[in-house]
């Protein structure tokens, strides 16, 4: 009899097509959310599919039966996912509800008022339905709350995991497609992609003033909830943004990357939990399309805001703005953002900038080694006449201007990698004062033990290298403290992108010497402005800004031997000293003839520009006077930083 109803009860004909009955399942949830803790005793029952498959093996003794047994039980738990799936997206559904009541409807609640308002605060009718959704959102879990361990097959299966699993991948979904449809810059009324600097700018405050607003309601919901539905909310909401962003960064990551990471191989990725991918629309524009999701989108708004051929970076005001002085970007502009793409978010784009100089920094170093080696003879040959740089040569007007000329054709595609070096930076530099603010507001102990623990350590390497015989080097491979330690401070804010080593070269030629060039080529093009305090381009013609340029060369630089920067810094006052000899005896003929010679913009640029660049290396004075003498930078009302 026992073998009759086991025949007769047997399921496993029915294994193709219970995906048929999916469907109808839902819908019997969705109307009934009572309904699914009946679901327990159907996936029990479809165990017994497993026993056909398995008899024949086992009988032969067959070493394959546990593989066997793990792919149908497999499929079993994939089955059961699907089922469940309906409850997480009924949940959310309620979710979206919520949060249109929360952030639309509900006012917020002031500490003190008086009581005649309390019925203005009270919004009762608002109240009754949040209260009946939440009581709806929990009905729908308490089902499968109240299913015990399950196994299935030779899988055990923890229900009330699969409902967490199911919650995040739904919160997974949405939040991604909040992201991927909000972080597309096209102009409101027309839907057409952002094409000027002054429409990016525009669009890029309200799309993320509307992300902003979009991610605290699903923050503020899923808070209100989870008592409810019997989950960690913060912690997943806090892990799976963080899980979003930090993939979609790895993949945007890919374009300066020779050795691609799939997707399907990302460290972030799930396959229980999956992020989905998007597409953009072909017509949406360059600074759309160009990227591959929201991320790349949102660097991409940032470098055609911050564009320096077209802004002016004003040091002191820490923004960028149009020479007219309206701001395009600045403090204001990256706080909206962080309050939209959270601290992680902020910090992967400050790493996606920092593949970007890293790539810029390849391209430089293989462009100096296919055209500009062709120039370096000539380059040894002018090296060779301008030794040693602390005389000035007879013929050194013949020098400078043969060596301009010469490399006339390497300034321009030099200025635009130098360019973009620098706005990187630029824009790194503030990201990192924004994580280090928001550190500090919202963690200020995690600062403080940071920056303790960061001074600590410093001083125990110094104590290596003064006594390495007794005091080990931290070794990275035994003891992870330091890069455990850096990954804080870069998440912090609390390291200075201009201070990195970003690529690990061999020394090449004449580099300093081409630098002097390059810097003198384009001196003649700015001028001081005060307004700004920075250089400035004189022309709006003329595509470059001066702190960028700066910052630029500096990066570059940082990337050598620091005898680099020295050589530049004697290259550059040998040019000063060599072109105020020829002007103070051209005045000595003017007054003689009873006119006035002038200082060459070129010389008040230079002298400016290595003050400049002073500051951002944080060079002591003592090192550029020797080079250049305190009385030259007087005589142009240029004084260089002070200790």
């Amino acid at each position: 009899d026992l073998v009759k109803i086991e025949v007769i009860t047997d399921l496993s004909y029915g294994f193709e097509v219970l995906n048929d009955y999916t469907s109808v399942i839902h819908t019997r949830v969705r109307a009934e959310p009572t309904y699914a803790v009946l679901l327990r005793a159907g996936f029990v029952k479809l165990s017994s599919i497993l026993d056909v498959p398995l008899t024949r093996i086992n009988e032969v003794n067959s070493a394959d039966v546990v593989s066997v047994a793990q792919f149908y039980s497999t499929e079993l738990v994939d089955f059961m996912r699907r089922v469940l799936d309906i409850i997480p997206r009924s949940v959310f559904e309620i979710l979206q509800k919520i949060i249109k009541i929360q952030t639309s409807q509900l006012k917020p609640l002031p500490v003190k008022f008086e009581s005649q308002y309390l019925k203005e605060y009270a919004q009762l009718d608002e109240r009754y339905q949040l209260a009946e959704m939440t009581h709806r959102a929990s009905t729908f879990t308490e089902g499968v709350l109240e299913m015990e361990s399950t196994v299935l097959g030779i899988i055990q299966v923890d229900a009330r995991q699969i409902l967490h699993d199911g919650l995040r991948k739904e919160l997974v979904r949405q939040v991604s497609e909040a992201m991927h449809k909000t972080l597309i810059f096209t102009n409101e009324k027309t839907n057409v992609a952002s094409l000027t600097q002054a429409d990016v700018k525009i669009d890029f405050n309200r799309q993320m003033k509307k992300l902003s607003s979009q991610m605290d309601g699903f923050r503020r919901s899923i808070e209100y909830i989870q008592d409810y539905v019997d989950m960690a909310g913060l912690k997943m909401w806090q892990e799976e943004l963080a899980r979003i962003i930090n993939f979609n960064i790895e993949q945007e990551c890919n374009r300066y990357l020779k050795k691609k990471v799939l997707s399907v191989d990302s460290k972030h990725q799930s396959k229980v939990i999956p992020i989905p991918g998007f597409k953009i629309p072909s017509n949406a524009g360059s600074i759309n399309s160009s990227a591959t999701n929201f991320m790349g989108r949102s660097m991409n708004a940032l470098l055609t805001m911050t564009d320096p051929g077209t802004t002016i970076f004003g040091p002191e005001s820490i923004g960028w703005f149009n020479p007219d002085g309206a701001e395009v970007c600045g403090i204001k502009t990256f706080s909206i953002m962080n309050q939209a793409i959270n601290v992680t978010g902020t910090s992967g784009l400050d790493r996606l900038l920092g593949f970007r100089i890293v790539h810029e920094l390849g391209f430089f170093l293989k462009f100096y080694q296919t055209e500009v080696r062709s120039f370096l003879p000539f380059l040894e040959q002018l090296r060779n006449s301008l030794f040693p740089n602390t005389n000035v040569p007879d013929n050194v007007t013949k020098i400078y201007g043969t060596g301009l000329k010469r490399v006339e054709k390497l300034m321009a595609p030099m200025l635009k990698v130098i360019l973009k070096m620098g706005q990187a930076q630029l824009l790194r530099r503030q990201l990192n004062q924004v994580l280090q603010f928001s550190c500090r507001l919202d963690a200020n102990l995690l600062y403080q033990s940071l920056i303790t623990l960061d001074e600590s350590v410093l001083s125990d390497i110094g104590e290596h290298f003064r006594d390495p015989d007794t005091k080990p080097y931290p070794d990275p491979e035994s003891n992870p403290l330091l890069g455990q330690l850096n990954k804080l401070l870069e998440a912090s804010g609390l390291s200075d992108p201009l201070a990195k080593i970003y690529v690990v070269t061999e020394p090449i030629e004449s580099l300093p010497l081409l630098l002097m060039f390059f810097i003198v080529t384009y001196m003649s093009k700015l001028t001081w402005d005060k307004d700004f305090a920075t250089l400035v381009r004189r022309k709006p013609a003329f595509a470059l800004d001066g702190m960028p340029l700066v910052v630029g060369v500096w990066t570059l630089l940082k990337q050598f031997h620091p005898s680099y920067t020295r050589q530049l810094l004697a290259y550059l006052g040998q040019f000063v000293r060599a072109t105020m000899a020829g002007v103070l005896k051209a005045d000595i003929n003017a007054l003689a003839n009873n006119k006035s010679g002038s200082t060459p913009i070129e010389v008040t640029n230079t002298l400016l520009f290595i003050d400049m660049f002073c500051k951002v290396g944080k060079i002591p004075r003592s090192a550029v006077s020797e080079f250049i003498p305190s009385y030259i930078f007087d005589a142009v009302d240029a004084s260089p930083t002070s200790n």
